[in-house]
């Protein structure tokens, strides 16, 4: 079964994208990442990938989940407790819009599905608490 974007209103804009395997975490470097992206998957995924993406492309991250980091995250990485509502832009993802009323801009969403393949991929970067 092939995984599918969120049904959220936006969702297949350029620049949403569905991580689930290492081509797709490959196609990242085809994406100009240069302001706030946001994450959202299993939260140790979705925390290592942030950290990953703070220190290759030194921009701030936002990362939708429920539960806390259980170490300390750079000023630049936020913890967002609200499910994304929304994506939106022209043409493109320029904004998510989550259910509590907060916006923000973001050049890049990244959907985590299969965590185990891309746990993988980023303890072979060197990323620690990237098990799922």
């Amino acid at each position: 079964m092939m995984p599918n974007l969120p049904q959220i209103p936006g969702a297949r804009k350029k620049g949403v994208v569905l991580l689930n395997s290492e081509e797709d975490f490959k196609k990242l470097d085809d994406y100009l990442i240069n302001d706030t992206v946001c994450i959202d998957g299993p939260a140790k995924l979705a925390f290592s990938l942030a950290e990953f993406i703070y220190e290759k492309y030194k921009v701030g991250v936002k990362v939708v989940s429920l539960d806390k980091s259980d170490k300390e995250l750079p000023a630049d990485i936020e913890i967002i407790d609200s499910p994304i509502q929304e994506i939106v832009g022209e043409g493109r993802a320029e904004a998510v819009k989550f259910k509590d009323g907060k916006a923000v801009g973001v050049c890049l969403v990244l959907f985590v599905d299969n965590g185990e393949k891309i746990a993988e991929l980023l303890m072979q970067l060197g990323l620690k608490g990237a098990e799922s």
